[in-house]
């Protein structure tokens, strides 16, 4: 799955060759790279949009809980927050083998843990 290569941090081995630019993903020599991918409550919102798109009344729902979430957090009141992303969690655990398959819900519920 697509959604899941883009959340979780991955390494790889590389050999850089000093006399040529480029980087090939395989040698006698390697280096570790590891790469950090921030995806905020715009990210997650479009993936609720992909896993969601034959029920848009459940997706608004749960993307108006990340924008409360989000606009709590810009107040300065982190336990606001707090609560709104515990809702979201219980709804995304309700739709878990129903609207959303399992592997889905696992993906929102891991990204919410870092917004």
């Amino acid at each position: 799955m697509l959604e899941a290569l883009l959340i979780y941090p991955r390494t790889m081995d590389i050999r850089i060759d000093k006399t040529a630019p480029v980087i090939e993903f395989s040698g006698e020599r390697s280096y570790t790279v590891q790469q950090a991918v921030y995806i905020g409550c715009t990210g997650v919102c479009a993936l609720i949009r992909q896993f969601m798109a034959d029920d848009q009344g459940i997706a608004n729902g749960l993307y108006s809980k990340l924008l409360n979430a989000q606009e709590a957090e810009k107040r300065g009141n982190l336990k606001a927050k707090e609560g709104i992303l515990h809702a979201f969690l219980n709804q995304v655990d309700a739709k878990s083998g129903k609207k959303l398959t399992t592997e889905q819900a696992q993906i929102l519920k891991k990204l919410a843990g870092y917004l």
